[in-house]
């Protein structure tokens, strides 16, 4: 029996042999042809850089308008950055010709910074394309690929077919998100009686185009299926049925000529078709910008408006050979046709990235109308034999050919290259606004001046110098930022912008908080305990607000960086402005900082609000809380403004003129008001007069202390008297009262106080006044330091006050003269009775035959109210009762008659 042959080679009785060693070499081998296969394979699917030459030159690009633009000297411009595009050919001869020309147009007349690369093989195009390593493919071959074409171009949708057309009908997407409940992308959608009909627009709404001679494009001499009217209505919407259609808009009869009608009558769509011509595209455009109403339309893709807009196309019956069978395009609307299904698609060799549509839709568009004619493609491949060489021969095409690749070169967008425009000095806008800020900042230092020399006047003195200098500070740093509002944006200025006019409007708001505040713990101290406030003790609080405020900027311009930005203008311009960038932490200090200084307009507002009330000898109160008022409602104006999307000019122009107006309001209000009393009253009242007096004004002591239990004082009347004179008033003097109208004719009053019963500027004055009886009486009030007063002959009225009143304006009655009411007020009630019995004895015949008496009474009439009110508010305070005379002492003021004048 035969051993196994392992059996032998172990038999004792063999010849023994050495064991054979491992063959290293073949290992070796094997890893070295592993390695050439994978160079081969790399090698395969390397790719290869080309350079690209320069074919033409600046003249013959400049028209297409999208390189070598010549820009006027001294006008900044930008350019859209150009896209990043690669184009792959495989290595034979037509690709390779077909890239140069791609890639040289695409450079040299549209700009675009484009790359050329070379594969030797295309079994990776599709991956490369789907990944995003390359843009398109210059030349693809189907043969072989429909299964890579279904898996990346039909089912993963990241290659797309971009350069086969495929035609649909399109509605806006916007008119389909603002109707959820509609569906706008089935056709059944626009058959009878469906509820998205209602959202488009009603027929007749858009002319349709014409031509050069008047006539419609769409002639029915010329088309079969065109009516008189320059569109396609379908039998479904003619006669009665027109108003329910709807508008299809189309660009011209010739473009899918017959297949669009014959679908609607086909399909029972309820859709006129309207033809555009060239506002085919701006109507488009428009419509798919907004969703309050829908445009329905005939397009295809690729091109530039379904990538740019977004649109979604409405799903018809699917595409079959059938369907087609049954259309002849010659015979359209005609017996016997029908057209039930959807265009077809066509396969081209052509393909590109998904996403080079939205990243560079121009250069989509220039490689969808990409297309070399036969003729083309030998001469080249003619002269390419010849020296082996794609650029020279695709130079010379290109430089020889101009008329056939013209059309290839889409226009480029408006917005390509846009103009800087900015705010000239030179403006009229600019030079309003600049006078204005002129104004404001020359006004800042004139009435610091005035404030320090009137200084010691009642008139400013009583309403707080320092904290009427610091909001006049504040005033001009604002209007500095203002200033700077003129100035072309860079990251100084905008920081500056921003800090002075916080900082501005931080200074103004804590000192009118720190002044209403003042007042209100005075007369809101319900406890009547005294308290120190002066006028240092207040700045600190001042500065404290401040320095806050300089802290809360500090942070805010560390974290927000507030720097130029580049907004748009129009399509063609933009501008510079102050931003910040939209980061989390510059978005939450700006929140802060807005808070802030909302926090310190509110404490104004309701401090101004709640002192309202409050009488003061020059109603600073009142003054107060209008500067806050109006504070508030600029700032109601000027933040939605800053937030708006409108022009930068009205932006400047508003934003300015109301922060302008703001600024002289508050110093009219609350620094030129005091300082113009003040002026007009240093040289027309004593210190005695009654301008000083107040209710509370003298027991306010220097220290900033209030004793809240002090008795209220009377108003000053000096040595006031009041006589009657029998003969020549120089040989009487001074005498005591009579009764007039048995001794004598004559009266007359030394040191009485007079003041306007109503007006913004109201004061107390010293007057003397005589009155003469007699069929021809007259009244004469002079100031005790002029030579003549004036005389009043007629429309002389004078009437009581109230008992209400009486007993907060004691020894007061009220004077008409012509139109005008006043408060008088007497040595007592008693004097001011005898006064307003005399004067209407005296006047009585003369008011009661002369017009002026007739427009006095009216005049009467009508300030009564009025004059309660005043007495009632602000002015009550000014003249409270409770003088002291013969012995005797006023009531005690009420809380509503208190006054607020801070002397310091």
């Amino acid at each position: 029996m035969e051993q196994p042959a392992d059996m032998a080679c172990s038999s004792p009785s063999s010849p023994r042999r050495p064991r054979p060693r491992p063959q290293r070499w073949r290992a070796v081998a094997a890893l070295a042809l592993l390695a050439v296969l994978g160079f081969a394979i790399r090698s395969a699917h390397a790719q290869t850089v080309r350079a690209l030459p320069t074919c033409l030159d600046a003249a013959t690009t400049r028209p297409f308008g999208w390189t070598n633009q010549i820009i006027p000297p001294g006008v900044q411009s930008v350019q859209q950055p150009p896209p990043l595009v690669k184009l792959e050919y495989n290595a034979w001869g037509s690709a390779n010709l077909t890239g140069y020309i791609a890639a040289i147009l695409l450079r040299e007349v549209m700009g675009v910074n484009v790359s050329l690369l070379e594969y030797s093989s295309s079994s990776g195009t599709f991956p490369r394309l789907a990944s995003g390593n390359v843009s398109a493919n210059v030349e693809l071959w189907a043969a072989n690929k429909v299964a890579l074409y279904n898996t990346y171009v039909t089912q993963q949708g990241t290659v797309e077919d971009r350069y086969a057309a495929k035609t649909s009908l399109f509605i806006n997407t916007a008119v389909a998100d603002a109707n959820p409940g509609l569906i706008f992308d089935s056709w059944h959608s626009y058959q009878q009686q469906s509820p998205v009909l209602a959202n488009l627009l009603p027929v007749g709404t858009t002319p349709p185009a014409r031509n050069a001679d008047g006539s419609y494009i769409c002639n029915p001499a010329k088309y079969s299926f065109c009516s008189t009217e320059g569109t396609f209505i379908p039998p479904q919407c003619q006669g009665a049925n027109r108003a329910s259609c709807r508008e299809l808009w189309h660009i011209s009869p010739s473009y899918s000529s017959g297949q669009t009608e014959q679908l609607i009558i086909s399909l029972n769509l309820k859709l006129v078709v309207v033809y555009l011509g060239s506002s085919f595209t701006a109507k488009v455009t428009e419509c798919a910008r907004q969703g309050n109403y829908g445009c329905i339309f005939y397009y295809w893709v690729p091109e530039v408006i379904p990538a740019t807009n977004n649109l979604t196309a409405v799903n018809l019956p699917p595409y079959s050979s059938t369907c087609y069978a049954k259309f002849n395009a010659t015979n359209a609307g005609g017996a016997g046709q029908s057209l039930t299904c959807d265009w077809g698609a066509e396969l081209l060799m052509k393909v590109g990235s998904a996403t080079m549509h939205t990243t560079a839709p121009y250069v989509s568009a220039f490689m969808r109308l990409l297309k070399l004619r036969d003729v083309d493609i030998n001469g080249l491949l003619l002269q390419f034999a010849s020296n082996s060489q794609a650029d020279v021969p695709a130079c010379d095409w290109i430089r020889n050919n101009k008329n056939l690749w013209t059309s290839w070169i889409p226009a480029p967008p408006t917005d390509y290259i846009r103009y800087l425009d900015e705010l000239q000095v030179s403006e009229g806008v600019t030079v309003a606004v600049l006078i204005l800020t002129a104004l404001v900042l020359f006004s800042v230092p004139a009435f610091l001046g005035l404030l320090y020399y009137y200084r010691k006047q009642p008139a400013v003195r009583s309403q707080s110098p320092p904290f009427m200098g610091l909001i006049t500070m504040g005033v001009g740093i604002v209007g500095i930022s203002v200033a700077l509002e003129v100035t072309t944006p860079s990251a100084s200025t905008c920081a500056a912008r921003t800090w002075l006019l916080a900082l501005g409007a931080a200074v103004v708001l804590s000192s009118i908080i720190v002044k209403t505040w003042r007042i209100f713990t005075i007369f809101g101290n319900r406890q009547m305990q005294r308290m120190k406030l002066g006028n240092t003790k207040l700045m600190m609080y001042v500065g404290a607000l401040v320095l806050l405020d300089i802290v809360v900027l500090a942070v805010y311009n560390g974290v927000a960086l507030p720097q130029p930005t580049m907004a748009q203008v129009t399509l063609t311009t933009y501008t510079y402005v102050c931003g910040t960038p939209a980061t989390d932490g510059a978005m939450a200090m700006t929140a802060i900082l807005g808070v802030y200084h909302a926090l310190l307009l509110v404490a104004a507002v309701w401090l101004s609000f709640k002192i309202r009330k409050v009488a003061s000898t020059y109603n600073e109160s009142k003054f107060i809380g209008m500067a806050s008022y109006q504070i508030l409602v600029a700032c109601a104006i000027v933040i939605p403004v800053v937030f708006l999307p409108i022009n930068f000019r009205a932006q400047f122009v508003i934003k300015s003129i109301i922060i302008l107006l703001a600024c002289f309001g508050v110093l009219g209000l609350l620094v030129a008001r005091p300082v113009i009393e003040a002026m007009t009253t240093s040289t027309s009242a004593p210190a005695s007069s009654m301008i000083q007096s107040g209710i509370g004004a003298k027991s306010h002591n220097n220290n900033g202390t209030v004793p809240r239990t002090a008795p209220v004082k009377p108003p000053a009347v000096g040595n006031t008297t009041t006589a009657t004179v029998t003969g020549s008033m120089a040989r009487t003097g001074v005498g005591s009262s009579g009764d007039m109208a048995a001794t004598s004719n004559v009266r007359y009053g030394l040191q009485f106080s007079m003041q306007k019963a109503a007006g913004l500027v109201r004061r107390w004055s010293e007057v003397h006044m005589v009155l003469i009886m007699g069929a021809h009486p007259t009244l004469q009030v002079s100031h005790p330091e002029a030579i003549r007063g004036t005389v009043h002959t007629a429309a002389v009225t004078a009437r009581a006050l109230s008992p209400d009143d009486a007993s907060k304006l004691p020894g007061c009655f009220i004077l008409t003269l012509q139109t005008t009411t006043w408060f008088v007020q007497t040595k007592d009630a008693a004097e001011a009775e005898a006064w307003v019995a005399d004067i209407t004895a005296a006047f009585a015949a003369v008011n009661a035959t002369v017009s002026g008496g007739r427009r006095a009474r009216s005049a009467r009439n009508s300030t009564a109210g009025q004059s309660r009110q005043s007495v009632d508010g602000k002015t009550a305070a000014s003249t409270a009762a409770g003088s002291k005379q013969a012995g005797g002492t006023s009531p005690s003021p009420t809380k509503s008659v208190r006054s607020a004048s801070m002397t310091e």
